[in-house]
């Protein structure tokens, strides 16, 4: 480890990482106070009651010898991580627990990262980057236990990339998800239909329903639609949305722009989804 010149020296690690207990050792012998932490008992910083809803989560972090309230918008495990995180920088930092809290409980978003699309229509709609299997698990994961309705997932995979994710990646959404929407992500140079396709081939092998293409209402339905046009694709799913129900736009999140061949287009999940929202939300007033 670098040695620094401030006087005092403190390293925040990650209790839970495959390296963690590595860096901590290491740490600890260069002479810096450490702040670990992580979902294990023995780490210093860890969460005892987190109470998750859509609306975000709240509870109690233990910060060594006392206890540490929290409350936040941001959803999801991977979200909880980053709290802990934040958390144990701030003591290592000598900032006032209620600073702490406060920070907290005024972060909104993460762009891309989870990021709430705002509606009136009582559905919790979701962009995340998620575009690589690991992520989309542990997104889907994260967002399925939030509500007892249905779970709706658009996705796709990227061209001139990972041609072996995919497949994997139609597997996990047809399992953690009520309903699925392939589509295109950012193409590039491959034909976008190959790219569905082999995603395709993930899906049914759980044995999911491909939906008819004049298909209006999914309720009960455990099925799929593929729609190569990414707007359509987010149109379909907000559609079949009823209140109570979860939208996952993945696979692009913070990213403005798609890729189809050697062209590259302005194109933003978030602004998409609000766009389909209010125009839905207009036909539908009285």
């Amino acid at each position: 480890l670098p040695a620094s010149a401030k006087s005092a020296k403190a390293a925040v690690i990650n209790g839970d990482d495959a390296r963690g207990r590595e860096l901590l050792v290491r740490a600890q012998r260069a002479g810096l106070t450490t702040w670990s932490y992580g979902s294990g008992e023995e780490w210093d910083i860890k969460p005892l009651q987190v109470h998750h809803q859509v609306s975000g989560q709240s509870g109690k972090i233990k910060v060594k010898d006392r206890v540490f309230e929290f409350s936040s918008e941001l959803i999801g495990a991977a979200n909880l991580e980053n709290i802990l995180a934040a958390v144990a920088v701030g003591f290592a930092l000598r900032i006032p627990p209620t600073a702490i809290a406060e920070g907290i409980k005024k972060l909104r978003s993460v762009p891309g990262r989870l990021q709430r699309v705002e509606n009136s229509r009582g559905v919790l709609v979701l962009v995340d980057y998620a575009h690589t299997p690991d992520a989309l698990e542990k997104t889907l994961g994260a967002v399925r236990p939030l509500t007892d309705a249905k779970l709706l997932t658009v996705f796709g995979c990227g061209g001139d990339r990972d041609r072996g994710k995919r497949p994997l990646m139609g597997e996990i959404a047809a399992r953690l998800s009520d309903m699925v929407v392939l589509t295109s992500d950012n193409p590039r140079s491959e034909d976008p239909c190959r790219i569905l396709q082999e995603i395709e081939a993930g899906l049914q092998k759980t044995g999911i329903s491909k939906l008819e293409a004049h298909a209006a209402k999914v309720d009960g339905v455990h099925g799929y639609r593929v729609e190569a046009d990414r707007r359509k694709a987010i149109s379909l799913a907000l559609g079949w949305a009823q209140p109570g129900d979860v939208v996952v736009i993945a696979g692009k999140g913070h990213e403005d722009y798609q890729i189809l061949g050697k062209e590259k287009i302005h194109f933003d999940d978030r602004e998409v989804a609000r766009e389909i929202l209010a125009c839905q939300a207009s036909v539908l007033q009285p």
